[in-house]
């Protein structure tokens, strides 16, 4: 009998760690992060899996308008943000495949890309 009652509460120990387990519960898209430094996007080239979720973040007291393209050829695509001030964030999911360039509309100096395999 003490050995059943053991062997029960073993197994449920057991239930409640896997359940309780973060490869259990719910799955979270992968992140990606780019920080404004010293008017540069650092990193300038970010490498993603598709599905990752980047966030873009100014680090610096002065705004920025991030938008698709280049300077020379913005595109409507799906990197939009307003950085107004230091700690504002935007974020944007990318499910294809493809480059997707990006650069401030501010300051068009501010180039990046974001590679998605």
């Amino acid at each position: 009998m003490k050995r059943t009652s053991l062997l029960s509460l073993a197994c449920a120990v057991l239930l409640i760690a896997i359940v309780a387990s973060p490869s259990w519960s719910e799955d979270k898209p992968p992140t990606g992060a780019v920080s404004i430094v010293d008017f540069k996007f650092d990193p300038a080239v970010l490498e993603v899996k598709a599905g990752t979720v980047v966030t873009w973040t100014n680090t610096q007291p002065g705004g920025h308008l991030i938008k698709s393209g280049t300077p020379d050829k913005p595109k409507d695509g799906p990197i939009k943000g307003k950085l107004d001030k230091k700690g504002d964030t935007f974020s944007v999911t990318f499910d294809k495949p493809g480059e997707y360039p990006y650069f401030c509309d501010y300051h068009h100096f501010m180039v990046g890309k974001v590679v998605v395999k």
